[in-house]
């Protein structure tokens, strides 16, 4: 923003100030340039007013994310005397519809999808009024000028009725499920306190177990059914509105469909004023991504009515267009602070601040969960979680949306970075990519320099970096791995032992597989005459065995991931994933029913000067408590506590070599809670700084953002943070 101001020194220098301390609520002050203008530079001025935007490829301008309804607008909503009385799209320059309706810069409304809506002369004059809250909010409108909502059944066909919102409501209350168009895409809704509903919507969307997200109208609401503390009302109230996991309550009215076998169920308040219409009268609704699995979110409504066929039962729709689909934000807090499961909306497209200048490069980012990274000038931009790009569907929408930030930034990328597997969708559009300069980085050296970038660390640190799958630089599939290093470069200093997967990724889907891979490598050729492992020698074992035995389709793999796979399906909590991560979620649910106990041996050895955990004792003592009827509660919880003391004891010994006292937690199975909070506490107790994610999800849509600072490294940029 470039502001001409004038008045007398101190008047100056208290609007300067309050700029820097005080800005509108929206806004992201970065810093603050002063200089004096000359008289001929403007004239006199006797009234505030915002001239045209200009259109300059040398200034970066920045879009602001989406956030919701503000509380004016939201006064003015349910106020029978104001001209906007129940209009769904009420918005204001505090509040509304950003990212998702901008097509091109500058942010003007002829440059935004509400360009086909001519203001009436009450819009026009608030639009123009300096004294008016609505000045220059470029999606302002009513129910005389402005988008319109409506109410269709399974067909598409326009129902009939003086208050779409209300007639929705009531059809959800009869148990139905409404597609509802809100501001990044379709919500598929059912009333959360309907058991049969709930089942319903998940025979249908063909998702049995995975958790769904609740909206309710209000924290007094969340409080009856979820345990909210002083932070998370934080997050859940701010303009954000992010989904936030909540503790459950033992008892409430909301369905035990809504998330199975969790201790804990994602809720958000209502951010649109369609939403607070909507939910005026309920506890809660499910408000689950309007999808088919494995598909994006369906934003426009000829698109929903073809992919959503078969699931809702009826739509609501409006006509506001969605230029850029995007998904709700999912968060915990942890320690006081928000940490992301997934970041999107209300969070980009604000990009990281560097103090440098830097080139233009975009990271391709991994191939699930999958985001990319693009930057220019000192910012970089994290896109938001754009699903799995293995399938077209998803691959199709990443290309989209990432040609959608070049267009947006004007940005044209000089090198282009990619993970190394060379089978991930992401790798192959970077090998396509029209630049010459292309540098490929390992998974999770990626995922290390996440956490250091995310936490503004500039120094030396050890990585601890766990997940379920990455592409290692000897050709194996690694996943937990210990590091030591910066942003130039990784000694990878300890890992788990490698252990044979046979069918490579189709395993995840069948952690019954993975546990017979551990259970061959650790008890020998006729594991399954062992006691306690009748459970998993599931129909076609034989096949498994065989080809573990010749070597057929069987990759080496030092994953946590698997490691937590094959204990779920051991234990019997998970034999098949219905959905990612099924197993690893179902243990931490178990282990949280657990009573703590020690933990089990393993071993640690060197190999060519790497840490080698093994894990030979923990299966057989884990057979051997389950054969002594040890409850599984107590066993998961003991493997828990086990992987604590492997990841204290390794960084331990890296510390005594390398005098390095910094680690750096990052992968996706530290989404586990009882993982994270133990080790993040052992580790302080043995003296260590623990950084651990916060900006950046910890999962891999933190990659890309990893791969960049990779690059910066690699080209010997500089690396400091704002």
């Amino acid at each position: 923003v470039e502001i001409y101001a004038e008045g007398t020194k101190s008047a100056l220098e208290r609007f300067i100030y309050e700029i820097e301390h005080n800005p509108p609520s929206l806004s992201m002050v970065i810093s603050v340039d002063v200089a004096s203008a000359k008289r001929i530079d403007f004239p006199m001025y006797s009234e505030f007013r915002i001239l045209n935007s200009e259109k300059r490829s040398d200034v970066i301008t920045l879009i602001p994310p989406d956030v919701s309804i503000c509380d004016e607008c939201l006064r003015e909503l349910f106020d029978p005397r104001d001209r906007r009385y129940r209009y769904p799209f009420i918005n204001c320059t505090h509040c509304g519809p950003r990212f998702t309706i901008i097509k091109s810069l500058p942010y003007d409304r002829h440059n935004t999808t509400m360009s086909g809506f001519k203001m009436c002369n009450d819009c026009l004059k608030e639009y123009n009024d300096p004294s008016d809250r609505r000045y220059h909010a470029q999606p302002n409108a009513c129910a005389v000028c402005g988008p319109t909502v409506w109410l269709a059944d399974k067909d598409g066909n326009k129902i009939s009725t003086e208050d779409p919102i209300r007639e929705a409501a009531r059809l959800l209350r009869e148990g139905n499920i409404v597609a509802v168009k809100g501001l990044g895409g379709f919500h598929l809704v059912v009333d959360a306190t309907i058991d049969s509903a709930v089942k319903r919507l998940r025979v249908r969307k063909h998702r049995p177990y995975k958790p769904f997200a609740l909206m309710s109208p209000d924290i007094s609401k969340i409080k009856a059914f979820a345990e909210v503390n002083t932070f998370e009302e934080r997050e859940l109230t701010s303009p954000v509105r992010p989904i936030v996991l909540l503790k459950k309550k033992e008892s409430s009215v909301i369905s035990e469909e809504v998330a199975p076998f969790n201790n804990y169920v994602g809720v958000m308040l209502p951010y649109t004023p369609l939403h607070y219409l909507l939910l005026e009268d309920f506890v809660a609704v499910v408000a689950t991504s309007g999808n088919r699995r494995d598909e994006p979110l369906s934003k426009e409504n000829d698109e929903a009515l073809d992919r959503l066929h078969g699931i809702a039962d009826y739509y609501l729709f409006h006509n506001r267009p969605i230029y850029v689909r995007i998904d709700d934000s999912v968060l915990s807090v942890h320690r006081h602070r928000y940490y992301f499961f997934r970041r999107a909306r209300g969070f980009v497209p604000l990009p990281f601040v560097m103090k440098d200048e830097l080139p233009s490069i975009l990271a391709c980012g991994a191939e699930e969960k999958a985001t990319f990274s693009i930057s220019k000038a000192n910012y970089v931009f994290l896109s938001q979680y754009l699903g799995d790009v293995k399938y077209l569907d998803a691959y199709e929408n990443y290309i989209s949306v990432e040609k959608h930030f070049e267009h947006l930034f004007d940005i044209r990328p000089e090198v282009v970075v990619y993970d190394m597997h060379p089978a991930y969708n992401s790798t192959r559009y970077a090998m396509k990519y029209p630049v010459s300069r292309k540098i490929p980085v390992q998974h999770h050296f990626a995922h290390f320099l996440s956490c250091l970038g995310d936490n503004r660390f500039e120094g030396r640190a050890i990585g601890v970096i766990m997940d379920g799958t990455g592409y290692g630089t000897d050709g194996n599939i690694w996943g937990a791995e210990f590091f030591v290093g910066d942003y130039t470069g990784f000694e990878r200093m300890g890992h788990f032992e490698y252990i044979p997967m046979v069918g490579g990724d189709v395993s995840v889907r069948e952690p019954w597989k993975v546990a017979l891979g551990y259970l061959w490598r650790y008890l020998g050729d006729e594991f399954y005459k062992e006691a306690g492992v009748e459970n998993i020698l599931m129909e076609g074992w034989e096949l498994v065995l065989h080809a573990l035995r010749k070597r057929v389709n069987v990759v080496e793999v030092s994953s946590c991931g698997r490691l937590f796979s094959g204990v779920s399906a051991l234990l019997g909590v998970v034999k098949n994933n219905t959905f990612s991560a099924q197993d690893a979620m179902w243990l931490e649910y178990t282990a949280s029913g657990g009573r703590l106990s020690s933990f089990y041996d393993f071993d640690v050895y060197e190999d060519n000067g790497v840490w080698v955990v093994g894990f030979s004792k923990m299966w057989r003592q884990i057979l051997r408590d389950k054969v002594d009827g040890i409850d599984t509660p107590d066993i998961a919880l003991k493997f828990h506590s086990t992987l604590v003391e492997v990841i204290v004891e390794v960084v331990s010994r890296i510390r005594r070599t390398t005098s390095v006292d910094t680690v750096a937690l990052s992968g996706g199975v530290f989404q586990n809670r009882i993982l994270l909070e133990s080790l993040s506490e052992r580790l302080k107790r043995q003296g260590f700084q623990v950084l651990i994610h916060h900006r950046v999800p910890t999962n891999d849509e933190g990659v890309s953002f990893g791969q960049i600072l990779a690059a910066f490294g690699t080209l010997s940029l500089p690396i400091r943070f704002m």
